[in-house]
């Protein structure tokens, strides 16, 4: 049987992997943040980082970028024989829900 995955969250070891793509005042936004909010969180202060016992699974989580696909591989697409996943995120999906529409598009 040939698996598809249509909802595979993918994670990245931190948000700062984007500063890269990011250029002026978005990258400033970005770096500085809108609102309040931890450290690392990205949109900075958006809602699901004021959950004060986080909603992550700590065993799926990724050290260098190298590891996000390594542990998928492992603990999802070899374990329940996934021939194709498409990729839909967990923090980068939520750039969709800012309101500030022309940041959320950089």
């Amino acid at each position: 049987m040939f698996i598809v995955d249509c909802d595979c969250h993918n994670y990245w070891s931190s948000a700062t992997v984007l500063e890269p793509y990011l250029s002026g005042v978005w990258k400033d936004m970005f770096i500085e943040g809108e609102k309040t909010g931890p450290v690392g969180a990205f949109p900075h202060g958006h809602r699901p980082w004021f959950h004060p016992q986080d909603f992550s699974r700590k065993d799926v989580r990724p050290k260098v970028e190298a590891d996000n696909y390594l542990i998928m591989k492992e603990k999802h697409l070899d374990k329940y024989n996934i021939g194709v996943a498409i990729l839909t995120g967990d923090e980068p999906i939520e750039a969709s829900t800012l309101a500030n529409p022309y940041y959320a598009s950089a």
